[in-house]
């Protein structure tokens, strides 16, 4: 597993070499595509802790007490 500091060494160096050649609407639309994917990847991580609470009988957002 990367430590925090070479993760965001290795984010910062896809982003560059993802950006070269490209024009600013490309990477508009590229960081609208990336910030979708993390957003959805987030609902997904939160929804999937709360069913698997639900399913222990531990109180979340989708089993309230």
């Amino acid at each position: 597993m990367l430590s925090p500091e070479q993760l965001v060494a290795w984010i910062s160096t896809a982003a560059l070499q993802m950006a070269q050649g490209r024009s600013a609407d490309e990477l508009s639309l590229l960081g609208g595509v990336f910030t979708q994917l993390g957003d959805t990847l987030t609902t997904m991580s939160i929804q999937k802790s709360a069913v698997e609470a639900a399913g222990k009988g531990t109180p979340s957002v989708t089993n309230p007490p």
